[in-house]
Parts: C-alpha cells; sequence; structure tokens
C-alpha cells in the first residue's frame, strides 16, 4: 500500500477462518485508509501466502462496530485512542440478497410465515394461502369472515402433514392441519376468548404453545397439540370429503373448541406483536408506547419497557438475547430484557416511514430485517447502526409484513398485493 502523508496507526488484522488468516504482526498504515484499502490489504497479504486465492470483499470489525468510514474517522467518533494498537477483525461480506420473484394477490397481505417450501400469508380478502416457494403455485387456501389479520406454522420435528394458525379480525382464531398431497386443508380446533380483531400469533420454539394478542388489549397462551377429539369429530364429520377452500363456517361446524391456558391482561390499547423469550415467558408489544414481559407460571407481569411511540413489531433473539422493535417513528430499537433500566440498548435509523414488522435471523446473533412504509425492506447488521447492509425494493406500497423464519429466504408482504421472495 503506497505510503500517505498524515498521521499513521498501528493495527492487527486478524480472522476466525484459518482460510484468510495473515499471521498477527502490527501493521503501520495510515489513519486515512478506509475499507477499501483495508480489503485491497487483506487480499494482498493472503495472495502472498496462498496463490490460489481469488479476491473477495471483507467487512472490518473494529470494537464490534463495523466500519464504514475512515479509520480516522471512526476513532473520532468513537472517542477512541489512535495511540493504542488497534485490533481489527474481518471476515467475508455479507453477500447481497438476491430477488427470487414475487407472488401477487388481490388485496393487502397482513402477515407472513415460512416453513421449509411452503410460504403462508393472510391477506385482507377474508383468506390465508399456502404458496410453494419454488413455483409460486397456490397450494391450499383456508377462509375466515373478515380479514385473516396473522398467521404462524406449527414447527413439529414431522412436518408431513404441517399444522398453522390463522387469526383474524372476526375475533376467529384457528389450527388448520395441511394435506399437501390434495391441497386439503381441515380445521382442528378454534379457540374461544378474544373479543376484538386477532392482530399477532407467536409459537413456541418447540411447537406445544403459541399466544395471540388482540384489539381486546388481551395475550392468551393456548394449546398448540392437537388433541384426540379432533380426530374423533373429523372421522364423524366425513374429514375425506373436506374441500380445497376451507370456510369460516367449515371450521365451526368441523372443529373441536378449546380455551386458554393463561389470558395476561394490563395494556391500554391494542396489542400488537408477541415474542418468546424462553419457555416460561413472553413479550407483548402495543400500541400503549409499552413492551411488557410476562412470567406465565405465574400469569404475572415481571417488567415494562416503556417507549415515546407505537410499538408495530417486536421479535426476540435467544443468540444475542435482544429484543428489536419496529415503532412508528421510523425507527429501529435493540432492548435487552434482561436490563433492570428499560434503556434503549442501540437505534437503526435508515427508514422514512413507520417500521411495521422486525424480525431476527434464525441463525445470525447480529442481523436482522425490517419492513416499513417507505416501501422497503432493510437487512441490518447491529454492528452497522447508522445503515443497513442492504436495502431491498420492489414494493410498490408500504410493506406490512416480513418473515426471515427460514435461513435462506426472507419474505415480505404488502399494500400492494405482492409477496416479494428474497434468497439471503
Amino acid at each position: 500500500m503506497d505510503d500517505q502523508e498524515g498521521k499513521h496507526l498501528q493495527i492487527t488484522l486478524s480472522s476466525k477462518d484459518d482460510r484468510y488468516s495473515v499471521g498477527d504482526s502490527p501493521f503501520s498504515i495510515p489513519s486515512k485508509v478506509t475499507c477499501s484499502e483495508l480489503n485491497t490489504l487483506v487480499n494482498e497479504l493472503i495472495s502472498a501466502g496462498n496463490e490460489d486465492h481469488s479476491p473477495i470483499e471483507f467487512d472490518f470489525l473494529l470494537v464490534d462496530e463495523l466500519l464504514r468510514s475512515s479509520l480516522e474517522e471512526s476513532l473520532t467518533e468513537r472517542g477512541l485512542s489512535s495511540e493504542a494498537t488497534l485490533d481489527i477483525v474481518y471476515f467475508p461480506k455479507h453477500p447481497a440478497p438476491e430477488s427470487e420473484g414475487q407472488i401477487v394477490l388481490n388485496d393487502w397481505i397482513s402477515s407472513v410465515d415460512c416453513f421449509g417450501s411452503y410460504i403462508l400469508s393472510g391477506s385482507y380478502n377474508n383468506q390465508a394461502y399456502i404458496w410453494n416457494r419454488g413455483s409460486g403455485q397456490c397450494l391450499g387456501s383456508v377462509e375466515h369472515l373478515s380479514s385473516v389479520k396473522s398467521v404462524a406454522w406449527i414447527r413439529h420435528s414431522s412436518s408431513e402433514n404441517p399444522l398453522f394458525i390463522t387469526g383474524a379480525a372476526d375475533e376467529a382464531l384457528s389450527m388448520w392441519q395441511f394435506f399437501p398431497e390434495d391441497g386439503v386443508c381441515r380445521c382442528l380446533h378454534t379457540y374461544s376468548g378474544h373479543g376484538r380483531s386477532v392482530d399477532c400469533l407467536a409459537m413456541d420454539n418447540v411447537g406445544s404453545r403459541f399466544c395471540s394478542g388482540s384489539w381486546d388489549r388481551t395475550v392468551r397462551v393456548w394449546s398448540a397439540v392437537p388433541d384426540q377429539l379432533a380426530d374423533t369429530a373429523h372421522v364423524a364429520n366425513g374429514g375425506a370429503k373436506r374441500k380445497k377452500t376451507s370456510s369460516a363456517s367449515d371450521a365451526q361446524s368441523d372443529a373441536v373448541d378449546k380455551q386458554a391456558l393463561v389470558t395476561l391482561t394490563g395494556h391500554s390499547e391494542a396489542v400488537s406483536s408477541l415474542a418468546w423469550l424462553d419457555s416460561a415467558s413472553i413479550a407483548s408489544a402495543s400500541w400503549d408506547h409499552c413492551i411488557k414481559l410476562w412470567d406465565l407460571e405465574s400469569a404475572s407481569l415481571t417488567a415494562t419497557l416503556a417507549g415515546n411511540n407505537v410499538f408495530n413489531s417486536i421479535s426476540y433473539s435467544t443468540a444475542s438475547r435482544l429484543i428489536v422493535s419496529g415503532n412508528s417513528d421510523r425507527s429501529v430499537r435493540l432492548w435487552d430484557p434482561r436490563s433492570d433500566t428499560a434503556l434503549v440498548q442501540k437505534m437503526l435509523r435508515f427508514h422514512t416511514g413507520w417500521v411495521s414488522c422486525v424480525q431476527w435471523s434464525p441463525d445470525n446473533e447480529h442481523q436482522l430485517v425490517s419492513g416499513s412504509f417507505d416501501k422497503t425492506v432493510c437487512q441490518w447488521d447491529i454492528r452497522s447502526p447508522k445503515a443497513p447492509l442492504y436495502s431491498m425494493t420492489g414494493h410498490t406500497d408500504k410493506v406490512m409484513c416480513v418473515s426471515w423464519s427460514e435461513r435462506d429466504l426472507v419474505v415480505s408482504g404488502g399494500a400492494d398485493a405482492q409477496l416479494r421472495l428474497y434468497k439471503t
């Protein structure tokens, strides 16, 4: 690297991947060096020890934050000393998401969840649909009496005939079983208790329970395990004659009704989003500007994280142990539910409209996605709070839901009646 006038810094370069190791000797480099120049330096050093190395693009981490400016600017911004040797960690840059196309519906898409090769979506046209990821073909559907506001797969070890939950604006909450061989969706259970629209669902990690949140300001916890009564009712009502599109009236006639295991009250406005923290505790977000943490064994409130505006969506990472929230002030916030102070740990700012949906990566403690009324979906690394890794475009109206439940696929839905698929 050519010498430049000005101050120089002492750095060490390290990688956790032995294929890209360049040793641990310190280097003296100009303070105005940027990521691009560091990238050139690292590739040259690797090539010097490995003639077969093909240059790749790296990201660089300085004190737990990705470099997005020159070293000199980064040190100034963070108040770090330029006298000490700087330890810089590098790793291959996360590749940009690739569009896998879109699925076009005829009404707003309120919710989406993915499971293997299946995509489940809820729509304002009163229906929930199951789609094939590869072909975009509709494999089956179910119908409510009003807009389907929330959907969720029940993730059991056996997915031969997978189960899913739908919640709707007509107060209905139902469990369905999908039979891929003939496209049949059979209603096993209805769940009675909510008095208004069921807007959010969250499954526990083992698929034995789920929780629901409603405009009636309550959170309810239910069993996600179908019981023998459902099988008996199915046989008695001639289940083999089910239609491919299952209606709300079908559900009422065939399904066995179940009651809530736990009912939680305390929010003063609609419950907008839910997340399981572990097997015994959940978090609920609301339009009352609060995230509440609940202990399910005692059915009690354990903490309240207070915000200054509406919470539209939350997601919890078991890896980072942080809650991410999408807010009406256009920001994405990170919260530590273990903290007694309930302070925001970090803010991610880029969106220019309400952040309507957020979800952590299923296998990366640093990454998450967010969708916004500004028509974009952003992929974030929380170590780069000032800008997302990538901004995914394509929606022509506000983004209303996003799913990153499968590690290699992000799916978003919006008011443009499109499901957009991105390979990550």
